[in-house]
């Protein structure tokens, strides 16, 4: 069930009011967050250009030490528009989503941090080369639908969805996956102010060599 604020409360304070490049207050970041988990919770929603910025929930449990952690949910929107900057979207002071409505006061004041934007950067590098690489996404999509290709038809049939609509939003999918990469090194390269140099060397543009599937 939901929980108190206060705690929560006392993370933002926190991070709007002290600067975090000194190294007592980032270690005291550290104390109150797992850093690792919310990086990986925001660049799932940043990468997969998810329209609906405000599906991430926070939970820390009620004992001494414990760390606020992240989770994400609800993707139906994500994989969609390859030149959507949820960079920008979701450190705008103003706050992100609808009219603004949810708050990027965590996000926006880390990045304020010289070393969380060098952990941030780091994660994006790793994940360039694994995970967010287009035919290790791909091949890894391609695995999962052949676990449910039995039940497309049936489901399709049940919502009175066209076959063709479906194609459609698969193909959709897959040009997302194949046209990010050069769209988000655009967005790394403003935000983080890199050189096209460091660019090159750490995110080199991938060449994608796994076909569109025939749906």
């Amino acid at each position: 069930h939901a929980g108190s604020y206060a705690q929560y409360y006392k993370l933002t304070g926190f991070l709007s009011s002290h600067d975090l490049n000194k190294e007592e207050n980032w270690n005291t970041v550290l104390q109150m967050v797992d850093i690792d988990n919310l990086i990986d919770s925001y660049l799932m929603h940043i990468y997969y250009g998810n329209f609906d910025t405000v599906n991430m929930k926070w939970w820390r449990e009620r004992v001494d030490g414990a760390k606020w952690r992240w989770l994400t949910y609800d993707l139906d929107y994500a994989l969609y528009l390859p030149n959507q900057n949820n960079l920008a979207i979701m450190t705008n002071p103003a706050g992100h989503g609808v009219n603004n409505y949810f708050s990027s006061v965590v996000l926006y004041n880390l990045m304020k941090s010289t070393t969380f934007r060098n952990m941030f950067l780091d994660k994006i590098e790793e994940y360039w080369k694994t995970i967010f690489n287009p035919d290790y996404m791909i091949n890894y999509w391609y695995y999962l639908y052949d676990k449910i290709d039995e039940e497309i038809d049936e489901n399709l049939a049940r919502w009175k969805i066209p076959r063709s609509e479906f194609v459609a939003e698969m193909n959709e999918c897959y040009d997302y996956i194949c046209d990010r990469p050069a769209a988000f090194r655009k967005m790394m390269k403003n935000y983080f102010g890199l050189s096209q140099s460091e660019l090159d060397e750490r995110f080199p543009l991938p060449t994608v060599t796994v076909p569109r599937q025939d749906w």
